[in-house]
């Protein structure tokens, strides 16, 4: 559906990340299961139907794509149970997604054999927002929509490829795909990008649970970007008539819960701002706020919203490998 509202307004504090030195490769927090060789050897070759989008959802507008079995059972919970648990399915070797573009399917095909997004081919431009841009910038320059570079790729072309691998139980190739989200509102360079329009977080919102990262970035996003709460003086400070319209605006094309969320979150936010101890730095031991909540959520550590423990091992290898991957896009200090 056309949207022709424009997103908020990016507030960023600039912030320096500080990485360890010393770390490898992280390891895949994901479902990964060991197939007998023979079975490797010899796969079978099961058979998913998708949709052509772009042609709308006529019987003659299925796409069949074709993935040996034990490939795609290894790398996703929900394929491997569907495949491997004596229902329909693994009987036929086949199964009809209606609810996944075939884009999308191609996606995740690729992700499966070799770990990493790429080559998205995203619906024609008539399926996006009406007058759409997500950058600050040029939308025009040669490097946008690169296949090879998902942070390139449209919101609206992300947000579906992670509310899938969610749906479908497959955390590794969420969270690849969170990254490059995450990532596309991080980034300085070659442009910076403006943050998802109300239709794509809507889209998010209503199809997740709340407790995942990406319904927490985008949570903390509204409610740090508008005015949900009002009975405090750095609120009222930041009102204006336009800013009412635009949060009456949003907040009519939102699901409940999730406006409610992000009251909670800006009420939160207020209670730090009147925070001394917050304000100045100082360890602060209340239960109601975090300093951390004075921050843009732009502006906070990177794993903040990732689903590794916030120590460890897996956070060293994560922080590594943003530093070492990443960095040169990364808001400078």
């Amino acid at each position: 559906m056309a949207d022709d509202s424009q997103p908020p307004t990016t507030k960023r504090q600039k912030t320096t990340y500080e990485w360890p030195l010393n770390a490898t490769p992280p390891p895949s927090n994901d479902f990964s299961k060991q197939y007998p060789i023979d079975e490797l050897l010899r796969p079978a070759v099961v058979k998913i139907t998708a949709w052509d989008e772009e042609h709308g959802r006529d019987k003659d507008n299925k796409v069949v794509i074709e993935i040996p079995k034990t490939l795609l059972c290894c790398r996703s919970e929900y394929f491997d149970k569907l495949f491997n648990s004596g229902l329909k399915e693994s009987q036929t070797g086949e199964v009809e997604l209606k609810d996944v573009p075939h884009w999308v399917m191609r996606c995740f095909v690729g992700w499966v054999y070799h770990q990493r997004v790429y080559d998205a081919v995203h619906p024609s431009p008539a399926a996006q927002h009406a007058g759409d841009s997500d950058q600050q910038t040029d939308t025009t320059a040669a490097d946008e929509n690169d296949p090879n570079d998902p942070v390139t790729w449209s919101y609206d072309a992300l947000f579906p490829l992670y509310v899938f691998g969610d749906k479908y139980h497959t955390t590794a190739f969420r969270t690849t795909i969170f990254e490059s989200i995450q990532m596309k509102m991080l980034q300085a360079k070659p442009r910076e990008y403006l943050y998802p329009h109300d239709s794509d977080i809507s889209y998010a919102a209503t199809n997740l649970p709340s407790s995942r990262p990406l319904y927490r970035l985008l949570r903390d996003i509204c409610a740090y970007n508008y005015d949900f709460e009002t009975d405090n003086d750095a609120a009222s400070s930041r009102g204006s008539e336009e800013e009412i319209d635009r949060l009456a605006t949003m907040v009519e094309n939102l699901p409940p819960a999730f406006v409610a969320q992000c009251w909670m979150v800006s009420k939160r936010y207020a209670r730090a701002m009147q925070c001394t101890k917050c304000k100045m730095g100082e360890k602060c031991q209340a239960h109601d706020h975090t300093a951390e909540e004075l921050l843009a959520p732009a502006a906070r550590k990177v794993c903040s919203y990732h689903e590794h423990d916030a120590e460890g091992e897996e956070a060293t290898q994560c922080a590594l490998r943003w530093s070492m991957g990443l960095s040169d896009r990364l808001i400078a200090a």
